[in-house]
């Protein structure tokens, strides 16, 4: 996996990174107490006590809210995904349901601030113009992952991460639709991660009991 840069950050470098972080944290309690169309630069700006310039400094649009909230959900799969390498042993298969897993973790303990930011970027035209950073992101670990252990002949790992995205998504809008109480979201991202596995990794053992990976994977 890459390495990441671990040099300490400046003096203005951390009142960046802090700004932001305010910024944000105040934009999500907006969208999820207000909703994302409700809820305008100026609040955002007036709840983090800073000017409104200090907000499209960092965000131009409010759009970049989401792409920012993505980002972090993205990265708590990624970090699942690398604490299974402290296990030795583990699969290909196993680091890539951890990813997905952790992800159906976090969307469904936070139910109500994933759907403000689904219809957020929806109504944004997110899903036509924005670049498929998920599948970008997953392709490299597929990458890397292909040194460790063989995929099946002729499978094309772009074409992997992008099904791997797909079905995440497709399964997130239809359990943020909310029309079924009992739609368990992990556990059915779990199932459809696993049957797309079974196509790509040779002897992929299927998880039809729907147990998550490992507990230090999540």
């Amino acid at each position: 996996m890459p390495v990441q840069n671990t040099e300490p950050l400046s003096r203005v470098e951390r009142r960046k990174r802090d700004m932001r972080d305010r910024l944000y944290a105040a934009a999500i309690e907006l969208f999820q107490s207000k909703g994302y169309h409700a809820t305008t630069m100026d609040e955002i700006a007036e709840l983090a006590d800073t000017a409104r310039g200090t907000v499209f400094n960092h965000f131009r649009t409010k759009s970049d809210f989401i792409k920012e909230w993505a980002s972090r959900r993205r990265k708590i799969g990624t970090e699942a995904m690398l604490a299974t390498r402290t296990q030795p042993g583990t699969s290909v298969a196993e680091r890539i349901r951890a990813y997905f897993h952790a992800m159906g973790r976090i969307n469904a303990q936070t139910y109500e601030l994933t759907l403000a930011m689904g219809i957020g970027w929806v109504s944004s035209g997110g899903p036509i113009d924005d670049d498929p950073w998920m599948a970008d992101e997953i392709l490299v670990l597929l990458r890397e992952l292909r040194a460790e252990e063989v995929f099946r002949d002729g499978v094309d790992l772009s074409d992997l991460a992008h099904l791997l995205r797909d079905a995440y998504l497709g399964l997130m809008f239809r359990w943020l639709r909310g029309k079924d109480d009992s739609f368990d979201f992990p556990e059915a991202l779990d199932r459809v991660i696993d049957l797309i596995l079974v196509g790509a990794l040779p002897s992929v053992a299927p998880n039809h009991d729907g147990d998550a990976p490992p507990s230090n994977a999540s």
